[in-house]
Order: structure tokens, then C-alpha cells, then sequence
């Protein structure tokens, strides 16, 4: 069997190919794949064809928490690990061929492919993004408007023979292989390059995929506009975190609930702040009722839970508005004058703390469920 091409082909040809002001792709690519990180809630992140690690000065460690780089060329990712060495707790090279029947993938939040795809196919493409388990792909085609796939430049030889393993990929070709696997299409965006072609992103999302459990006793969960009047009229609530040593670290405060997110105020120093900035995914509590009903051994009781991600925020204005509101709610009958002397005299040595709810439930005793 021929060795396959993108392992002869030096990387410094490549990208010097990839950045001529006649092609402009890498220089295209690398604002793109900014856009590309972010976009969805990934933690961890697998890049197909990771050359020489275009992009990766975009990943920050603190939001994502792991960057898979995947390729055939060995060399690719040696580079790779040399360049970004302030990556290497959270950059890890993975050598493969995924037109191969057999290798291994780790898994993933999310996978990322740019020009990557019309060297494998569809059919190769889907295999592995199903082997990472990924709910969201983003892809980066290019779309010709005329009959050569490389850009003519100083080193078109270095890639004569990529015809050899090149697919012909389009954008309906690609939106119907990944819709067969539950995939929809999210959004599609385009960037016009120099030389008569045209990058085409498009992003997906696996249909009717949760990271979040549904309630098991259906009958018992509250409505929205039920679950949103527990933490309305709540006067604390337990927050969890991810804490020292891997352990959960669970802690009871006041907050307000405001437009549809948590907020608190706490120490700038502390295990929760330690623990938030480690990593910002967290679960709020809030228990309505818990009445005992000792002859039944069991309790009338009404909670509910959230879970979201929580940042310490830093605009002054949203900072004044969010300790505004949790002093109307435990002091109603005060001024404004006055809940404005306190916040000054105390809102120097605190933070606040927001809370972006993804998914919350509320749950009562099927006893209350009967009296309705």
C-alpha cells in the first residue's frame, strides 16, 4: 500500500504555501477558528488535521480544558508541541490515519476540521467524529470556482500527489453525511479568498443530545413558571462546586435571582472563588418546602436545582446593579439612599458572582402534587 502524500509534505512548505498573499487561507482559517472555539460549550476540543497548530494561540486553558490535535504526519505534531509550550498541560497530539479501520480516538465536546475533510472523505470524517462521541462539529471547507484545488504558488510540487487522496466535498455532500447521523446544520458562514475560492464554515449540532439527565419521576416536576417563583421568593440557596482534591465543595448563601440568572456576593479570597476559577461549571439548590410528616416516615418538600456557569464579573455598573438588587431583596423597606450608603461603605472587599442557568428543575413530594 502507497504511503499516504500529507506524510511527505514539509510543514514549512505547507504553511508558506497556506499564507501567500495570493491564497491568504491560514491567515483566513486562524480568525475563523477563534469564532470556532467558542461558539459552543466545549471543554474538550479535537482538531482534525492539525498541521502545525494554526488557531492554538486562541485556546485559553481556563475555558477550554483540553486541545486533541490529530494527524498523520508525525512531524506535524512535534511541531505542534514545540510551538506551543504554554499549552502543554492541555495540548496533546494524537498520531493517526482515520481512513485506517483501526486506531484510537479520545473523546471530545466537540470536533473541528478545516480542510481536513477532502482528504479522508465523508465516510472516514464520520467514523471518527463518532468514535470522539462529539455533540458539536465545525467544519472549514474550501469551495472552487475554478477547476485546481491548490492555489498556484512557488511550491505547488511539494503537493502533486494529493490528488491521490483528495475527495471531492461540498456543502450539500457534507450538510446530508452528518445529518444522517443526527447532526443539523446550526450555522454557515463564508470568507472569500484572493484566488477564485472561498472558505465555507459550517457548524453542527448532534440532535436530541443532553448532558443533562431528565427527571425521573415526570409527574413530580414543577413547571417553569413554578420552578422560577422558588428561587424568586427563596432567601438562600446551597451552591456546589468542583473544590479541592476533586471534591465537591458545597456552600450556603444569600442571592437574588434577576432576569433569568443567580446572583451572590462573597470574599475575594476563598475555596469558592478557587474553586469557580478552576472551573466555572457549578449547581445551585434551593429548598422551598420541607415539611415532616413523621406518622407517614416522610416529607412534604419542594426544591429545585440549577445548573449553569458562574463568572466573577467585573463591569462596575452590572457589579452596583447586581448588589442593588440583592439589598432590595433582604432590605425592601429601605431607601435608595440608604442601600446606596451601605453598598459604598461595602462593596470595596467583595465580588460578585453570576450565575448563567443551562438547565434547571424543580421537583415536589407527590403529596403536594395531589393537593393541587
Amino acid at each position: 500500500m502507497r504511503e499516504n502524500p500529507w506524510k511527505s509534505v514539509s510543514l514549512d512548505s505547507y504553511e508558506k504555501h497556506m499564507s501567500l498573499d495570493s491564497v491568504l487561507q491560514l491567515q483566513t482559517m486562524n480568525r475563523m477558528m477563534k469564532e470556532q472555539f467558542y461558539r459552543d460549550p466545549a471543554e474538550k476540543i479535537m482538531i482534525f488535521g492539525i498541521a502545525g497548530g494554526n488557531g492554538l494561540e486562541h485556546i485559553d486553558p481556563e475555558k477550554i480544558k483540553k486541545v486533541y490535535g490529530v494527524d498523520i504526519n508525525e512531524n506535524y505534531l512535534n511541531a505542534c508541541r514545540e510551538r506551543y509550550r504554554e499549552l502543554r498541560d492541555t495540548f496533546e497530539g494524537v498520531l493517526a490515519d482515520i481512513t485506517q479501520e483501526e486506531y484510537e480516538l479520545p473523546k471530545a465536546d466537540k470536533a473541528v476540521a478545516n480542510l481536513f475533510i477532502e482528504y479522508v472523505g465523508y465516510d472516514s470524517f464520520i467514523k471518527a467524529v463518532k468514535k470522539t462521541g462529539a455533540r458539536y462539529v465545525s467544519c472549514i471547507i474550501q469551495v472552487n470556482t475554478d477547476d485546481s484545488f491548490v492555489s498556484e504558488s512557488p511550491y505547488l510540487h511539494e503537493f502533486d500527489d494529493l490528488a491521490l487522496v483528495h475527495h471531492q466535498i461540498d456543502e450539500k455532500g457534507l450538510e446530508e453525511a452528518l445529518a444522517a447521523e443526527r447532526f443539523i446544520l446550526k450555522e454557515k458562514k463564508e470568507e472569500e479568498l484572493p484566488n477564485g475560492k472561498k472558505l465555507v464554515q459550517m457548524d453542527f449540532e448532534r440532535e436530541g443530545v443532553s448532558m443533562f439527565r431528565e427527571m425521573r419521576r415526570q409527574k413530580q416536576q414543577l413547571s417553569e413558571k413554578e420552578t422560577d417563583a422558588v428561587l424568586e421568593r427563596g432567601t438562600s440557596g446551597v451552591l456546589a462546586v468542583s473544590g479541592d482534591g476533586g471534591y465537591p465543595y458545597a456552600v450556603p448563601l444569600s442571592y437574588v435571582y434577576r432576569d433569568g440568572k443567580i446572583y451572590f456576593h462573597c470574599a475575594k479570597t476563598g475555596h469558592k472563588i478557587d474553586a469557580i476559577k478552576e472551573n466555572d461549571k457549578v449547581s445551585f439548590c434551593v429548598i422551598d418546602q420541607d415539611e415532616i410528616v413523621s406518622e407517614k416516615y416522610t416529607t412534604y418538600f419542594r426544591s429545585v436545582i440549577a445548573f449553569g456557569r458562574a463568572r466573577i464579573m467585573e463591569d462596575p455598573k452590572e457589579i452596583w446593579d447586581a448588589i442593588d438588587a440583592l439589598a432590595q431583596k433582604y432590605a425592601p423597606h429601605d431607601s435608595a439612599e440608604s442601600r446606596q450608603k451601605a453598598i459604598e461603605k461595602d462593596v470595596a472587599p467583595m465580588l460578585m458572582v453570576e450565575i448563567t442557568i443551562e438547565h434547571m428543575t424543580g421537583k415536589e413530594a407527590i403529596e403536594l402534587v395531589r393537593r393541587r
